[in-house]
Order: C-alpha cells, then structure tokens, then sequence
C-alpha cells in the first residue's frame, strides 16, 4: 500500500486579471481553468520553473463577487448584546 503525504506539492501565486500579485497558496494539485478558490475563479495558469521539488503556477484569477446585502440587514454590536 503506497503511503500518501498531506503535505502541498504545487505552489500557486495568485495574480488579478490586470496582473497585480494577490497572494501565494498552496494546494496538492495544479490548478484547472473554472476551479474556484477562496480568492476567485481561476482564468488562466502558466507552469513556472519547480523548485526545491515543488510545482510552481502563475494563476490569473477573477475575483469572486461579493455577496449582495440587504439595505436593513444590521449585523451584531461588538458587545455581543443586541443589534448595532
């Protein structure tokens, strides 16, 4: 039985679709065109040079929107008693 790592084998540094750096994370797979992540949906990708036996990708992401928010919606107070 082949044993498995938990440990991330690609690193992918995240850009925007103007080509501003938004970050680096890591994760087991390379990325797929459509894959969504925390930080948008995945436009494009380019394999970069490995290093130290990890696979490097530029991601090009479009931002994920932003959930819409009612006018009235009202969030907690810090005290934690009652609406703010």
């Amino acid at each position: 039985m082949a044993s498995q790592t938990c440990l991330p084998t690609t690193a992918w540094f995240l850009y925007d679709e103007d080509g501003s750096p938004l970050g680096q994370v890591h994760h087991s797979q390379p990325p797929e065109i459509g894959a969504r992540i925390e930080h948008g949906e995945v436009v494009s990708f380019e394999e970069m040079r490995p290093t130290c036996s990890m696979r490097r990708y530029k991601v090009t992401l479009r931002p994920a929107p932003l959930p819409l928010m009612c006018r009235n919606q009202r969030t907690p107070s810090p005290s934690g008693r009652g609406l703010g």
